[in-house]
């Protein structure tokens, strides 16, 4: 998971990535506060009260507060060194 915030402070997004049953899968994530962290929102991809974050539809672009389009995707999902393009924009 990496989290990104500008030097404001008024955008915080979070990239969270990893690999389920062999398959890559990658999110993308809006903080919902903004002093919000990876020890607060990771627990809400494993503890079932959140059903949106365990959806297998992960978000791979969205249009930021601040308007900007932040897209996510792995260059090649096979094989064991996966390369992941993050495009802020």
């Amino acid at each position: 998971m990496l989290r990104f915030m500008t030097e404001q402070g008024k955008e915080v997004f979070f990239i969270v990535l990893g690999v389920h049953n062999y398959k890559p899968w990658v999110d993308i994530v809006e903080a919902p506060w903004p002093n919000a962290s990876c020890v607060k929102i990771l627990p809400e991809y494993y503890d079932g009260k959140y059903p949106v974050r365990c959806a297998a539809a992960m978000l791979s672009s969205i249009h930021s507060v601040e308007h900007r389009t932040i897209s996510v995707g792995y260059k090649d999902a096979q094989g064991h060194n996966l390369e992941l393009n993050i495009v802020i924009g």
